[in-house]
């Protein structure tokens, strides 16, 4: 989807909107959702006084953000040597660079004990743009699965389940 913003050129009445938030489905160009900000409701009388103008709230630009970084498409293969994740993942927040994170996989063992099969640093891409990992697990999930936890550089953190299937 995309993400955008605005504000009107002119105004339709004192209860015009000052600036708007839109998101349109990428593919089909209808609109996901929207929702405007209204000011003091003075934008006619303002802009009547001075010939125009900005006033009241403009944005230059919106972004969303979540609570803690996206995990999708997690894939796991198991052969004779060994296990392979691969997922993408996103920051949970867009930057102009690279951005630093760990990734940790652990199973549980027939005790209840947490057994790490990997873990190791990686960067989300710039821009967020999806960041693909692979990676090599020294170990099985076993029939109970494993987890993946992603943690950026400031601690937020997500982790899912998955399993593994046979290679072919």
């Amino acid at each position: 989807n995309l993400l955008g913003c605005g504000w009107p050129f002119e105004p339709e009445d004192t209860s015009t909107f000052d600036a708007e938030i839109i998101e349109v489905v990428r593919e089909t160009g209808e609109l996901a959702w929207s929702t405007r900000v209204y000011g003091n409701g003075r934008r006619t009388e303002y802009e009547s006084s001075t010939g125009g103008g900005i006033y009241g709230w403009v944005m230059y630009s919106v972004e969303r953000m979540y609570e803690s970084p996206i995990i999708s498409s997690p894939s796991c293969t198991e052969s004779s040597t060994g296990a392979t994740l691969s997922l993408t993942t996103f920051n949970n927040f867009k930057l102009s660079l690279t951005y630093a994170a760990t990734y940790a996989v652990t199973t549980t063992d027939s005790d209840g004990t947490s057994v790490e099969l990997a873990s190791g640093p990686f960067e989300f891409n710039a821009y967020w743009k999806p960041t693909e990992l692979t990676i090599d697990l020294d170990g099985s999930c076993g029939s109970d699965g494993c987890t993946v936890t992603i943690t950026n550089k400031i601690g937020d953190a997500s982790s899912t389940e998955f399993t593994c299937t046979a290679a072919s």
